[in-house]
């Protein structure tokens, strides 16, 4: 077998290798993303999945609270989103997660009508004041009436310190 013949054969597996993980990945994203696949098999498949199927599994409504609770904890914050959008992700996460350090996922918390209202009313106080201002106005749109009294109080506790302060 000449040099020539050789790299080709070489080249041919290279593809054929190539080919076989596309079809794998292609199988896993099917399976990642059809509303048939259980919790169960999502969280094993949480194990192993690359990136960007750990994103959709995060998104998933069947993932299993535990499965999310995991994921929470992921160095990748579009993940972290993905867990803060979902809805069926427990409550004690999601205020774990009003600490992020990355304001994206706080702000995804905040501009969620699913999120809890304390949750909620703890991010008004947020340091990125785009995070603080989303919080506010999701809780004037899914609770008006508690959300102008506490800014009402809010605005009132602020005026007495300026005048404290004159």
């Amino acid at each position: 077998m000449d040099s020539q013949s050789y790299q080709r054969q070489k080249l041919n597996c290279r593809n054929c290798e190539i080919e076989r993980l596309e079809g794998q990945l292609k199988e896993l994203w099917f399976t990642v993303t059809s509303p048939f696949t259980s919790g169960d098999l999502l969280e094993e498949l949480s194990h192993r999945a690359p990136l960007t199927l750990l994103e959709r599994i995060a998104e998933h409504a069947n993932a299993q609270p535990a499965t999310l609770e995991r994921l929470s904890y992921h160095p990748s914050h579009e993940i972290r989103v993905a867990v803060a959008e979902n809805v069926g992700t427990p409550h004690h996460v999601i205020f774990a997660l009003t600490h992020d350090s990355s304001a994206d996922v706080r702000y995804s918390i905040a501009e969620n009508y699913n999120s809890p209202l304390e949750a909620l009313d703890l991010l008004t106080e947020d340091e990125n004041p785009y995070v603080a201002y989303r919080a506010q106005m999701t809780l004037m749109r899914i609770a008006p009436a508690q959300a102008s009294l506490r800014f009402e109080f809010s605005g009132a506790a602020e005026e007495r310190k300026r005048n404290q302060a004159i």
